[in-house]
């Protein structure tokens, strides 16, 4: 037995705040006992069961074709999350994302769909990133970034998962010809 946290409460009513750092991933059953000034303890009054989880979970992008063609199309890309337990879903929002523009500027994206509406693992996440200035075109040309924001998704213990680049993609449209006009002189 490990005893994790104790209470003293004249009042009736008690709380502990357990300290659980150092336990492995795993499912642990607690019980609460009180014990006299004499040091006798009682029966257990409370039985409990917790699952420790330090584990992060993870984000995985998936692979986004180059972008050639012109046009006003969005992008539409899928991140997906996993854990050892479960995430949590109701933490996947539009503000998990940012895109980094090839000169540097941040574009912000939409959400568009969770593969579940439940908790747990894994889950995948559909995002869209409008075209800057609202059409792609060979002034868009360059590698775009996306990052992960901190403290955005998390899974059902708390965890969050780390911010940073998930990945890129690129955009190389050809530029439209020139039109020269030759005039005899």
């Amino acid at each position: 037995d490990l005893q994790v946290g104790s209470d003293t409460s004249s009042a009736g009513g008690w709380t502990v705040a357990a300290s659980l750092s150092g336990l492995g991933i795993g499912t642990y059953t607690y019980h609460a006992m009180a014990r006299d000034n004499f040091g006798v303890a009682s029966n257990i009054v409370s039985t409990t069961n917790a699952i420790t989880d330090q584990a992060a979970p993870t984000a995985s992008l998936t692979p986004i074709a180059t972008i050639t063609t012109a046009g006003n199309s969005p992008l539409d890309f899928t991140v997906t999350y996993s854990d050892n337990l479960a995430v949590d879903v109701s933490d996947i929002d539009a503000s998990d994302l940012t895109v980094t523009a090839p000169g540097g500027g941040s574009l912000s994206v939409s959400l568009q769909s969770i593969s579940s509406s439940t908790d747990g693992t894994p889950r995948s996440a559909t995002y869209r990133l409008s075209a800057p200035g609202g059409s792609w075109g060979a002034e868009d040309n360059g590698t775009y970034t996306i990052n992960m924001q901190n403290g955005q998704v998390s899974d059902t213990s708390g965890n969050f998962v780390a911010a940073g680049s998930l990945g890129s993609f690129a955009v190389n449209i050809a530029a439209a010809p020139t039109q020269v006009t030759l005039r005899p002189v």
